[in-house]
């Protein structure tokens, strides 16, 4: 690789974080809802904007991974910036009805597919073309790191400007995430495809990614290991985790800041990611990961005081952001650059559909109803710490990486 070269694919390290940051300045984090309601909307209106925005996913998240390889990563994933865009336009300039529901749904159900893949996959191929694969994990980190700064700083300016003039959150953001189109716009493409791409083949490209899944035990040891160990998480912090805070006695006027806080620790914990695996090794990394989530889930489903909650919490989700990280590292070592961001997108799509993500979600919310929050939690540990440690047993049992 001549010095040019290095230097150009250098530069895309610093504009993919500084696109990211800027768009991760989500003025609305912390107000979305408000918005919603300030509009006119019920809450059944927002229930059926996230149903159309999971939808979108489910039907968009193949066909736009292999997009992403036919066409190139740094364009969808400015595309799917762009639908952001859109989103906030949208939205800061509605005064409400049945079809902003319906294209705000599609905006951001899109944006998360265009980029689903995309973004991870244009990162580590530039890191491969650079001879520093291996630095994947610390410099993702740091960048998701810095862009959680971003969104707690944008999450309490938006919730002072939303006082303010409800719409401004919006309008301020949008300008935000067009930068970041602009940025990502003049990455440069580490890998491009030679292929010539019909539609024929953009159907047979999906089905041979989910299949490679399959082929490679590996691969797909990660991938349902990693849904095992973010799913229940994902279900008590979706579904449970601002209602049990409430049940402890949390004034819900402060979520904001508690909110914040969650988030900074995070980005910690993320800036230090690469060392942490480091020191502890993958094996006693995954471990940690699951006997962490199984006690906290046991402790959780007893505990009746905010502030231990509170920190329980705050253990919870920086485990959970350490166990995303590992995800795309352990993940990107196996899957070949042509495909990449194809198969990090059918990865994610099993995760929802075939391995059951949507289905556990829902079920978790069923089981708080019947059940009540302790006893859902409770098996949420003991389901963790079965299938989490019989996988892991499996794995260093049988397998070698």
């Amino acid at each position: 690789m001549d010095q040019n070269s290095s230097d150009t694919l250098e530069s895309n390290i610093w504009k993919i974080a500084l696109s990211d940051i800027l768009f991760n300045f989500g003025l609305i984090n912390a107000i979305y809802i408000l918005f919603f309601r300030f509009l006119g909307f019920t809450f059944n209106d927002i229930g059926l904007y996230e149903a159309i925005t999971s939808l979108a996913i489910i039907t968009t998240e193949l066909p736009t991974g292999v997009l992403a390889d036919a066409v190139g990563r740094k364009w969808t994933v400015s595309v799917a910036n762009a639908f952001m865009l859109c989103f906030a336009l949208l939205l800061g300039f509605s005064e409400g009805g049945f079809f902003v529901i319906v294209f705000a749904g599609l905006f951001s159900g899109l944006e998360f597919s265009f980029k689903s893949g995309a973004k991870t996959a244009l990162l580590y191929d530039t890191l491969k073309e650079l001879n520093r694969e291996g630095e994947f994990l610390k410099i993702s980190g740091r960048i998701n790191a810095f862009s959680t700064v971003s969104r707690i700083i944008g999450m309490i300016l938006g919730a002072f400007l939303f006082a303010v003039n409800p719409r401004v959150p919006y309008w301020l953001w949008a300008l935000f995430i067009g930068m970041s189109v602009v940025i990502m716009v003049t990455v440069y493409e580490p890998k491009k495809s030679k292929k010539k791409y019909s539609l024929k083949t953009h159907f047979v490209d999906m089905k041979k990614n989910v299949l490679f899944i399959f082929c490679s035990k590996k691969l797909l040891w990660i991938s349902f290991f990693f849904l095992v160990a973010d799913v229940f998480a994902e279900s008590y912090w979706d579904v449970f985790s601002q209602a049990h805070l409430k049940l402890t006695g949390l004034d819900p006027s402060v979520f904001g800041i508690v909110f914040a806080v969650f988030a900074g620790v995070n980005a910690l914990g993320s800036y230090f990611a690469d060392d942490i695996e480091n020191l502890l090794g993958e094996k006693a990394s995954l471990y940690i990961i699951i006997l962490v989530q199984v006690f906290l889930f046991g402790f959780m489903a007893f505990c009746g005081n905010w502030v231990v909650l509170v920190f329980l919490l705050v253990i919870l989700t920086t485990t959970r952001e350490f166990a995303w990280l590992l995800r795309e590292y352990y993940s990107n070592q196996y899957i070949p650059s042509e495909r990449r961001a194809g198969i990090l997108s059918a990865i994610s799509f099993l995760y929802n559909g075939l391995f059951g993500g949507a289905l556990i979600i829902w079920l978790f919310g069923y089981s708080i109803d019947v059940l009540g929050g302790s006893k859902t939690l409770i098996i949420s540990s003991l389901c963790v710490l079965i299938i989490g440690i019989g996988l892991l047993q499996l794995r260093y049992s049988k397998f070698t990486f």
